[in-house]
């Protein structure tokens, strides 16, 4: 079965990062490919996962719309 995953990269209000720093990434749902109205949350699903999930503040928009943005094992800097 076909998955497919959204994993976000979040960045500061305008968008733009300066040298080392961190880029915090945030997974959201997983949904088959054939049918992208089925949606789980992405820890719902036996990946690797953060001791402690840390829902993050979403907008109106971002729930209407289904999302559950949660932290992320992924340490990023932006290079």
């Amino acid at each position: 079965v076909a998955a497919s995953a959204i994993a976000l990269l979040v960045g500061g209000v305008d968008g733009l990062y300066d040298e080392d720093q961190e880029v915090i990434v945030s997974m959201n749902t997983v949904w088959p490919y054939a049918n992208p109205t089925e949606t789980y949350r992405y820890y719902d699903l036996p990946f690797c996962q953060p001791e402690l999930l840390m829902p993050h503040f979403m907008t109106l928009g971002q729930v209407l719309r289904g999302d559950r943005l949660v932290n992320s094992l992924y340490k990023m800097n932006f290079k």
